[in-house]
């Protein structure tokens, strides 16, 4: 990600309907699984909202890769901070009995291997929650200024699991309700060349919403969060799995 949407990103993920929303489904699905004082490993942990949340269920440690990302984060209090990349996760095996890697594979070369890393650094019987960002076809200038590699399918997040050697409990995609209007703007930018910027041209779209919108998005989704406990929805602009090691065996 660029430097310059930290700073963006520490000033909204407290309110913002996205970072709350987002939020609100892995409380939704963490509290169904694991038990509170819980060790966590909270992979590309931003600035911190989600890690510090994860504090308040049990011990939590926050890994990212950029520096910058780590200096917000440690704004919040956090201690246990971590610089290194998810594909190369510097814990020994067994290490934690839950992880969040939320919108982070999508960054990398070899997902694989961060899922393999996943499995690795999870006490069996652990459960790993991971979000993605939804269909290629969605592809626009925000993938571009946050430097992702590839939008995935269910079928895709859940063939990636399996051949780490994780089990599969839920995969679902999230956010359905706001698909149509996603897609319609994501396709008219296609049809416009904007998905089409360089790196240095593109930038993050996380518009400004007036307090009452914001409200009423961040209503919608904790609904959403309710659901996917459940069922998983057949579309969206995200996704979200829930990935178990098993309790026997490495």
């Amino acid at each position: 990600m660029e430097p310059e949407e930290y700073p963006k990103m520490r000033r909204l993920e407290d309110t913002y309907w996205w970072f709350v929303g987002r939020r609100e489904l892995v409380r939704t699905l963490l509290d169904e699984r694991v038990p509170r004082g819980a060790s966590y490993l909270d992979i590309g942990c931003g600035t911190g909202a989600m890690s510090q949340e994860l504090a308040a269920r049990g011990t939590v440690t926050s890994l990212d890769f950029e520096h910058a990302a780590l200096h917000f984060a440690r704004t919040r209090g956090l201690t246990r901070l971590v610089q290194a990349s998810a594909e190369t996760l510097p814990f020994p095996d067994d290490a934690f009995d839950a992880l969040t890697a939320l919108d982070v594979i999508e960054h990398l070369d070899d997902d694989l291997a961060a899922a393999r890393e996943i499995r690795r650094v999870l006490k069996p019987g652990g459960v790993a929650i991971v979000s993605v960002p939804a269909f290629m076809f969605l592809w626009s200038e925000h993938d571009i200024a946050l430097h992702h590699r590839r939008r995935y399918r269910a079928g895709e997040l859940r063939d990636l699991f399996r051949r780490a050697g994780l089990e599969v409990e839920r995969v679902s995609y999230v956010m359905t309700s706001l698909f149509p209007a996603v897609a319609a703007v994501r396709l008219a930018q296609k049809a416009l060349g904007s998905d089409r910027k360089t790196l240095e041209a593109a930038k993050t779209t996380l518009p400004d919403v007036p307090g009452p919108l914001n409200g009423v998005l961040t209503g919608l989704l904790r609904a959403e969060a309710q659901v996917v406990r459940r069922v998983s929805l057949p579309f969206g602009v995200s996704l979200v799995g829930v990935a178990r090691k098993q309790k026997t065996g490495n």
